[in-house]
């Protein structure tokens, strides 16, 4: 599952996993350098209902529609703004799957690209 990301005229897909921090904190699972945007903005997390999302930042500068479920969730699918030209969105709503970052480069692996290394690793 892949969050569309949208910063500054650059769009951009990143790897979602079941729970999420975005913003600007290096801890955020998807980090934005944004500055105007809260250390801490949204939390997205996968449930039995589907994606949702809560702002964390408590500024209330977060627009979206749909409406304010049960502790502040909102359902994602259509974008969710901080201003005009940051957002983010979830362009399906399937759920997650298991993930991982590799250290020395950066990039994200799926659980087919450790199935792929593991069948490696025994071939060898």
């Amino acid at each position: 599952m892949k969050l569309i990301v949208h910063l500054d005229g650059v769009t951009r897909e990143v790897p979602l996993a079941a729970t999420t921090l975005v913003g600007r904190h290096w801890s955020c699972g998807v980090t934005l350098a944004a500055p105007r945007l809260p250390a801490f903005w949204l939390e997205v997390r996968w449930t039995e209902a589907g994606w949702r999302w809560r702002e964390l930042s408590g500024e209330g500068a977060t627009t979206s529609s749909g409406p304010v479920l049960e502790g502040g969730w909102r359902a994602l699918g259509a974008r969710v703004r901080w201003d005009p030209d940051l957002w983010v969105a979830l362009p399906e709503s399937t759920p997650p799957v298991p993930a991982l970052v590799d250290l020395v480069d950066g990039s994200w692996k799926t659980s087919e690209d450790l199935d792929a290394w593991l069948e490696e690793a025994e071939g060898a």
